[in-house]
């Protein structure tokens, strides 16, 4: 399978990932989608704070099919290799790989153009590697090598559109998100100049800031979170296996930016297993309106456990 042809199965999962990134936010922000073009070989350039989280967020609000750049060890292992190819991910190796994965750069590169002449747009994370801060890294070469490649073998300048990816908070989830598109423009519009600093540039002015101390006053927030106590042990008690292998994994990870991903994923794996628990168990035990209400809540559950968990943090933080 190539990675931009068409498929029925990509297309479902693309669809239950796409419900499950939206509900990892409390708030999905989306601003310039229109400066996408329809049309013609386009290249999404990001910043890349918030490890595979940065995907899913822009294969959710990116209406165009999608194909993505990712490091090239973790295609070593055969079997991952064919499943990210599936997802329409290609590896790119960085400075730090082997030689060999260096070289086959070239050919990825040769892949990418194909992919982007056939209409799909390539999304990739100009800084090279991920940093859970504000800010951008020096913006990495890859992209200019690409569009070069591209205007020889297409006869066309590719459209680079900037992209800004704003996290309110990178280590909690349902908390807030805005991804802001530039307008787009081709290298040969650019000044005279070093062309990563230029871009670098363009994604930075996308990055928004969020506002401090936007919370409650606790004579709101306390009430207010002893009411919903209830509701908060009974989304546990339905997500708790999510729960539980989110906590397990995330206890494990020496980079703390790919907690949010662990919760994402977990959640996208285990819930259908839990449905199909939860929804033998409650057609024979209740009614089938109740049965169908459980599993409503069912599939709001995690989502709304870790939201309420967020409400509750401040009571006990200084």
């Amino acid at each position: 399978m190539k990675i931009w042809d068409k498929s029925v199965l990509y297309n479902i999962l693309h669809a239950y990932a796409n419900w499950g990134t939206r509900w990892s936010f409390r708030r999905f922000k989306v601003e310039g989608r229109e400066n996408v073009p329809t049309e013609g070989p386009v290249i999404l350039a990001c910043n890349h704070c918030n490890s595979l989280m940065d995907a899913m967020v822009v294969l959710r609000v990116n209406r165009n099919l999608t194909a993505f750049g990712a490091r090239a060890d973790i295609f070593r292992n055969k079997k991952i290799a064919k499943v990210l190819t599936f997802l329409r991910i290609v590896p790119l190796a960085r400075q730090r790989d082997s030689i060999r994965e260096m070289k086959e750069n070239l050919h990825t590169f040769d892949e990418i153009v194909e992919c982007i002449g056939r209409g799909v747009n390539f999304t990739i994370y100009v800084e090279g590697t991920h940093r859970a801060e504000r800010g951008m890294m020096p913006v990495k070469r890859g992209i200019f090598r690409i569009c070069d490649i591209a205007r020889e073998k297409l006869g066309e300048e590719v459209t680079i559109v900037p992209v800004g990816l704003a996290y309110e908070e990178f280590f909690e989830y349902m908390k807030d998100i805005t991804v802001r598109y530039g307008k787009p423009f081709k290298l040969s519009e650019l000044p005279e100049g070093p062309k990563a600093e230029q871009l670098q540039q363009k994604i930075l002015e996308l990055i928004c800031d969020y506002p401090v101390n936007r919370r409650d006053p606790l004579w709101v927030r306390i009430p207010l979170s002893l009411l919903s106590l209830p509701l908060f042990a009974a989304a546990g008690l339905l997500c708790f296996p999510v729960l539980i292998a989110e906590a397990a994994i995330g206890g494990r990870l020496k980079d703390k930016a790919w907690l949010n991903t662990v919760k994402l994923v977990c959640k996208i794996l285990i819930l259908p297993l839990l449905v199909i628990a939860w929804g033998v168990a409650a057609f024979i035990l209740l009614p089938w309106w109740g049965a169908l209400l459980l599993l409503a809540g069912l599939l709001w559950s995690h989502s709304l456990w870790h939201l309420l968990l967020n409400y509750y943090k401040p009571i006990f933080s200084k």
